[in-house]
């Protein structure tokens, strides 16, 4: 127990706990997939990916499966879902990622990361990884372009200042919850209030569980118009700063540099609730965008957007249960046959 919060630690399957305050959780993750060796498939996302469907299944588990029956035990497919990711999250996990070879990645992108509801504050919902970005050049041509980011982003620096603070949290375990204990006990880091600074911003809150239970209940809250109208119907994309889009633009330059076998896709949507909010011009332009960043690179790119009609394959707008995950991932293999061959057909 922490301040009152009980805590796991590590990567058991997926991120456990809470990581946000665990800046070691993507650590844990790779320490985790060099410890089964084989061929590794990382599926980077946000809760969709991370997981809500009954008993605990995954899609990064239903792909296993099959890559396993198709190519061999060898490989394995590491959930790299962080529960409210954003794009800049994604983006810092795929750097992370790309340094250790994978076999292939898979990238997960959804409607709602590039929303001024959700991106305009709060651009990393997981802090400690904008170090991870902060010695990209192009980071630091723009970032002073992101002014309502709560909490600011870090300024440019090299990466060994990131790599030494990574080691002193290796070193020692209670450095790993620093924020969240500096957070509830000082207000902030503790000598610079002491020396006057005001209280620091409160991390953000918990997201929501959208976790359900084995009867695959619906998310009740989430279905509720006044609940997540606000969020989608914020207007263009290209309207405000919007960080999604330039970390959007990052990831697949990264992609096309990295030369690794890769996929990309846009997430479905439950256009049988959403109804009116997810149609019309603004919605098809937003969609443009995302297409227009992600279309004609050595990846592959699909949008799923309207894959998947029924209702019944979702919790909310966009979590899935088991059934819709086990639907988008046959697709996933049926639209990328021949690039899991290259990646995964032989031994690497």
């Amino acid at each position: 127990m922490l301040l009152g919060l009980q805590y796991e630690i590590g990567y058991n399957g997926r991120f456990s706990g809470d990581p946000r305050y665990d800046p070691l959780s993507v650590d844990d993750m790779i320490a985790a997939a060099n410890s089964v060796g084989g061929r590794k498939v990382f599926w980077i996302g946000d809760s969709i990916i991370w997981g809500n469907g009954a008993f605990n299944i995954t899609s990064p588990q239903l792909l296993e499966i099959e890559l396993q029956a198709r190519y061999g035990k060898d490989v394995h497919v590491f959930n790299a879902g962080l529960p409210a990711a954003r794009t800049a999250d994604k983006y810092a996990m795929l750097l992370e990622i790309l340094a250790t070879h994978p076999a292939m990645v898979i990238f997960e992108l959804k409607y709602n990361e590039f929303t001024r509801a959700q991106v305009d504050a709060v651009v990393f919902r997981y802090p400690y990884l904008n170090d991870v970005v902060s010695n990209d050049p192009e980071y630091a041509a723009h970032y002073r372009d992101f002014i309502n980011a709560t909490p600011p982003l870090t300024p440019p620096r090299p990466a060994t200042d990131a790599d030494a603070e990574r080691a002193a949290e290796r070193a020692f375990s209670v450095v790993r919850f620093r924020g969240l204990i500096d957070a509830g006990l000082f207000g902030g880091e503790p000598f610079s209030r002491l020396s006057g600074a005001p209280v620091g911003v409160p991390p953000p809150p918990r997201p929501p569980s959208t976790r359900r239970g084995p009867d695959e209940a619906p998310n009740a809250p989430a279905r509720l118009p006044e609940n997540y109208r606000p969020s989608y119907l914020t207007g263009r994309f290209d309207s405000f700063p919007n960080a999604g889009l330039f970390f959007a633009e990052r990831v697949a330059a990264t992609l096309d540099a990295a030369g690794v076998p890769a996929i990309t896709y846009f997430s479905a949507l439950n256009h049988e609730l959403l109804q009116d909010v997810a149609q019309g011009p603004t919605f098809d332009a937003n969609v443009a965008m995302i297409d227009a960043i992600f279309s004609g690179h050595k990846f592959s790119y699909r949008n799923y957007h309207a894959l998947l009609p029924s209702d019944d394959l979702f919790f909310d707008t966009q979590h899935l249960k088991a059934l819709g995950d086990l639907a988008m991932v046959r697709q996933i293999l049926a639209d990328n046959g021949p690039l899991f061959d290259i990646a995964l057909g032989s031994d690497r």
